[in-house]
C-alpha cells in the first residue's frame, strides 16, 4: 500500500525539493511513497478555486511535509494548508531547508523543525 505525503513548499524552493524527492525515489530510497504536491496555479480563478483544489488535495494523502525556506512565514496558502491539515488529523511534519533560516509561520507550533535529508524525510514520514 503506498503512503500519499503532501509536500507544502513555496514557489521559489519548489524546484530544488520537488528534484530532490524525485532522485530518491528514482534510487528507490523512498518504496511506497507517493509525493502530491500543487502543480497548478490557479490563483486567478479566485480564493474559494484555491482553496477547493488545496482540499481536493490534502484530503487524499497520510501525511503533510511542510518545508520550512527563507520565506515561508510570509506565505498565506501555507498557513492555510496547515490549517486544514491540522482540522482534518493529518500528520504533520516540518523539515528545514538545509541552507535558509526564514522563521516559521506564525500559526505553525513552536517546533525546531529538522533538516530536509533522507535520514529525517524517512524518519518522520
Amino acid at each position: 500500500m503506498s503512503k500519499a505525503v503532501f509536500i507544502s513548499i513555496v514557489h521559489e524552493d519548489k524546484k530544488d525539493v520537488i528534484h530532490t524527492l524525485e532522485n530518491w525515489k528514482k534510487q528507490n530510497f523512498l518504496p511506497g511513497i507517493t509525493f502530491i504536491f500543487e502543480e497548478d496555479d490557479v490563483r486567478h480563478k479566485g480564493e474559494a478555486e484555491v482553496k477547493n483544489y488545496l482540499a481536493t488535495l490534502i484530503s487524499r494523502v497520510h501525511v503533510m511535509v511542510f518545508i520550512i525556506g527563507q520565506d515561508t512565514h510570509n506565505h498565506d496558502w501555507i498557513k492555510w494548508e496547515y490549517s486544514y491539515a491540522q482540522n482534518k488529523g493529518i500528520k504533520l511534519v516540518f523539515l528545514r531547508l538545509n541552507w535558509t533560516t526564514g522563521a516559521l509561520p506564525e500559526l505553525f507550533p513552536r517546533v525546531i523543525p529538522e533538516y530536509f535529508t533522507l535520514a529525517n524525510f524517512l524518519r518522520l514520514v
